[in-house]
């Protein structure tokens, strides 16, 4: 075990080595900010952690993220050996188990969770996850079973702090009941019932606590407030194409995009064959659960994990890549089984090639993770991947211009730049406020205040904002209208404290 730390250690460091520098992105939480992690409070402290540590230089949160990130390997490949040693008692499983978590430790899916620093949440959420079925099936066989299943009851309340995706552990641990512990069922339930009882009880409360209150409120960007153009049926209509995508990313990651702006699936043909596929594998699922079989566990476990966000409840972004950071675990696990079936009709060498295919693939996944990491360097370089492969993101295009604007020694061809990128923005959203605010910072720097201001009036239009609200002030004060400006100022604080 200790030789396979080491080789995960090693797999880690060399994949993210090249993130220590990169910058904060996109609603990383900036020094001098507020942290808005009210309900996740294991995130928040994390934060305040790093901002003590290195203030606004990046290295700290880089490192606590990698750190995370190989504790859920870690805590992986313990999981890994006991479950596979429960479904194959017969078969050697250490060599199974390390090849899927360093393909999983390395995959580049796993950079928008790791090197993406908001995205800290999903990686801690993860490590509760994690952490309550390794205790789940350490207390199978452990002297004291009682020690391992406050470990889970701990570590499902540890995810519970962070995100909201460690919801449907409890119903994990049922199936995992089912699928891998040998004996009749009954019996089991009946050796185990107290245990499962209170984690369902834990996980609604927690649940209470944590998610609740975000389902109905007006800030939020998942529940069923108004903060989205679609409803509910709308959102789980998409889902198909977004897990058929998903899928498609674990054997093929190209190209990563940061922010799909992904469409709503509104017409039959844009949901209906993607929904039938989905269909076709939980039939399949539910098929092998049936019969008890460790392969529909892990075909399930896919479904489990990406329930809380990719169901009925509304999620403003209709995908993103960091939802695939656990679910991905029991997609590679299928592959490498089928892969070592495959291997072993191939005598006598079919160790030694199963051994092959695991190292290329290991190397050219972890290649990729460094090439996608490069992406992240800066604002603008991350931004114009996004343009690229996806064009018709509006929000894309007004971030690459917020980007450039920001970037340091600011001139004319940059500004040139900016306002072509705008000019798409605007065509794409003719509505969105922040493309506004943006146009009015384009035209202040030329020096056309007026112009200016009448961008900013647009952007106030459609969006009430403190940054808004600021800026109008300082292009008021350069016009001699500071009585005006203060108005203006007073209503960001009001605006402010009223976020609060």
């Amino acid at each position: 075990m200790a030789r396979a730390a080491v080789l995960l250690g090693l797999a880690v460091v060399v994949c993210y080595a090249n993130t220590l520098a990169a910058p904060f992105l996109f609603d990383d939480p900036l020094p001098g900010t507020r942290l808005h992690f009210q309900t996740r409070q294991l995130v928040w402290g994390s934060f305040a952690l790093n901002r003590a540590l290195s203030g606004a230089e990046t290295w700290s949160y880089h490192v606590f993220n990698a750190l995370v990130h190989l504790a859920s390997g870690l805590l992986l490949l313990g999981a890994l050996r006991r479950a596979l040693s429960l479904a194959r008692p017969r078969a050697s499983n250490a060599g199974l188990a390390l090849a899927v978590t360093l393909l999983w430790l390395v995959h580049p899916l796993q950079t928008s969770t790791v090197t993406y620093l908001s995205q800290r949440a999903e990686a801690l959420a993860t490590l509760g996850y994690l952490g309550t079925v390794y205790g789940f099936l350490r207390a199978l066989d452990a002297p004291a079973p009682r020690r391992w299943q406050a470990f889970a009851l701990a570590s499902l309340a540890f995810g519970f702090l962070a995100k909201e995706t460690i919801a449907t552990a409890p119903l994990f641990l049922l199936l995992a009941e089912l699928a891998l512990v040998p004996g009749a069922l009954r019996a089991n339930l009946r050796r185990r019932w107290r245990f499962h009882l209170v984690v369902w009880l834990a996980a609604l409360n927690l649940a209470w606590l944590a998610i609740a209150p975000k389902l109905l409120a007006e800030e939020s960007s998942s529940g069923f407030g108004p903060h989205a153009s679609f409803g509910p049926l709308d959102y789980l209509r998409t889902q198909p194409g977004v897990l058929l995508h998903y899928l498609r990313l674990s054997f093929w990651p190209h190209p990563q995009v940061f922010d799909y702006g992904w469409p709503v699936a509104r017409t039959l043909g844009a949901w209906l064959p993607q929904a039938l596929v989905l269909a076709a594998l939980a039939a399949l699922a539910f098929f092998l659960l049936a019969r008890r079989s460790a392969l529909g566990l892990a075909l399930a476990a896919f479904f489990v994990v990406l329930l809380p966000s990719s169901s009925i409840v509304p999620i403003k972004d209709l995908a993103f890549e960091h939802r695939m950071y656990l679910p991905l675990a029991p997609v590679l696990l299928l592959t490498a089984l089928a892969v070592e079936q495959a291997a072993a009709r191939i005598r006598p060498r079919g160790p030694q090639i199963l051994t092959l295919c695991s190292a290329l693939a290991v190397l050219a996944l972890g290649a990729a993770s460094v090439r996608r990491n490069h992406d992240y360097r800066s604002a603008s370089a991350l931004w114009r991947t996004v343009v690229e492969h996806a064009p018709d993101n509006a929000r894309a295009h007004n971030n690459l211009a917020s980007a450039l604007l920001d970037e340091e020694h600011l001139g004319e061809a940059r500004i040139d730049q900016a306002e072509r990128v705008l000019a798409r923005a605007l065509e794409l959203d003719p509505n969105s406020s922040f493309v506004h605010r943006n146009l009015a910072r384009v035209a202040a720097w030329r020096g056309q205040i007026g112009p200016a201001i009448g961008h900013l009036e647009r952007s106030l239009a459609l969006k009430d904002s403190p940054a808004a609200r600021r800026d109008m002030a300082l292009l008021l004060d350069l016009t001699g209208r500071a009585a005006e400006g203060e108005v203006h100022r007073a209503r960001a604080l009001e605006l402010e404290r009223a976020q609060d």
